[in-house]
């Protein structure tokens, strides 16, 4: 299972994950019946050498990532004690937790826990790129 060829095309049966770098998951839907059911999906999914999975898994190990459902100007967030019925055809998109203590808001730094990368923040928001794939972003 892997990114699927066409962002706004879903595979019958299926849910869209969105993963945090913004690739796009056929996932079927016997396996989004319980938000655990779902997170042992992520862990399945994310159990490659890509560093994109790497850092996904992480997070995912650390806790630090939600679950939402995106119907364009409403989202809807998924947890274990709200879990709604998924339809075929949801798109699904996991975004990761980034916590940072700042002593002043006039400049933050931001750093990567995973590739250990210091990013200073102005007003403008940070991406670090690896082969081209954003892979960590304050956006």
């Amino acid at each position: 299972m892997g990114p699927s060829a066409s962002p706004g095309a879903t595979a019958l049966g299926c849910v869209t994950l969105v993963d945090a770098t913004g690739h796009h998951h056929d996932i079927p839907i016997n396996f989004c019946t319980s938000y655990q059911q779902l997170n042992n999906m992520l862990r399945v999914l994310f159990e490659r050498d890509a560093i994109e999975a790497q850092i996904q898994k992480w997070y995912i190990e650390e806790g630090e990532y939600d679950l939402c459902i995106d119907e364009g100007m409403q989202v809807t967030p998924l947890t274990s004690r709200k879990w709604s019925s998924i339809e075929a055809g949801t798109k699904i998109v996991m975004r990761v937790t980034i916590k940072q203590r700042t002593d002043t808001l006039s400049e933050v730094k931001y750093n990567c826990g995973f590739c250990g990368a210091l990013n200073h923040l102005g007003v403008k928001s940070v991406n670090y790129q690896f082969r081209g794939r954003t892979v960590c972003s304050t956006d």
